[in-house]
């Protein structure tokens, strides 16, 4: 049995874990810069353990940070399961460490078997449906990751984040007036957030998008004059225009900012033009 003490210590430690959880999203979503949002979230999350080191939650989010941050892959899996986590801290290890280290590693397999038992712990949860509809994507199951995206829209249909990575899937697919109708759909729900933005005008194959690419360019490059944007917007719509000398440059800037999305170039179908390219192999 917990004294009054040891209760109020795990439930605060549970409160700074998922404040650690919120400022990892607000980076991850690209609302806030990696070096300043994930400052606070480990902070956050050493204040957990700190309170309760026993406690699972505050562990999975250093093993978030560790992995989509510090990119320490080895370190990030052992925090995942350390100390064992519980049944209540299962989803969010996985939606912490598989999705966004195991693909890196080449870990596909083991990357959809995690993510359909989070499916399985939260079956309503956006978040974890949307991670497991884009490691489908990820590992080249176009089709199967729609079927994922659409099924977040029968319980939530205002999240911005399935209707932009459906059509980050139909862009793989070839399918551009689709894959434009999702994005500009994600685009009226999302606002100014980014994912949006780096799908945005990707293919220039689609006469469509050859106009937008330069003016959303000189958009995003407005805006980030004022507020954070990521590097890897810049990167994609550089790659779409054929400039892989800029995307390069702005490549190297994401990984000078630990940007998460950097570290799947090598996995990513976005990045699939540039994986021929001599300064990748130097990478």
């Amino acid at each position: 049995m917990f004294s009054k003490c040891d209760c109020r210590g795990r439930q605060l430690g549970v409160g700074y874990a998922g404040l650690a959880d919120a400022y990892s999203l607000l980076v991850d979503y690209g609302l806030m810069h990696p070096a300043e949002g994930f400052r606070q979230a480990k902070a956050a999350a050493q204040r957990a353990i700190a309170l309760d080191p026993d406690l699972a939650e505050p562990h999975a989010s250093l093993a978030f940070i560790r992995g989509i941050y510090e990119w320490q892959w080895d370190d990030a899996e052992l925090l995942s399961i350390t100390p064992s986590p519980s049944t209540q801290a299962m989803p969010q290890r996985i939606t912490g460490w598989e999705p966004t280290t195991m693909p890196v590693l080449g870990r596909m397999d083991d990357a959809n078997a995690e993510m359909s038992i989070a499916r399985q712990l939260d079956p309503l949860s956006s978040i974890i449906q949307e991670s497991s509809a884009y490691t489908l994507m990820l590992g080249g199951e176009y089709e199967a990751a729609i079927a994922g995206y659409r099924e977040i829209l029968t319980f939530d249909p205002s999240f911005y984040k399935a209707y932009t990575s459906m059509g980050r899937a139909y862009i793989q697919m070839g399918d551009y007036q689709a894959a434009l109708a999702m994005l500009q759909k994600g685009r009226s729900l999302a606002g100014t957030s980014r994912i949006f933005w780096q799908l945005w005008v990707r293919p220039t194959r689609c006469s469509v998008t050859g106009r937008r690419a330069r003016g959303s360019l000189l958009e995003l490059e407005r805006l980030a004059q004022v507020k954070y944007v990521p590097a890897v917007c810049f990167v994609v719509i550089h790659i779409g225009l054929g400039e892989t000398g800029r995307a390069f440059d702005w490549l190297e800037e994401g990984c000078n900012r630990r940007e998460s999305q950097v570290s799947k170039i090598r996995v990513h179908p976005l990045y699939e033009p540039l994986r021929g390219e001599p300064r990748l192999r130097r990478c």
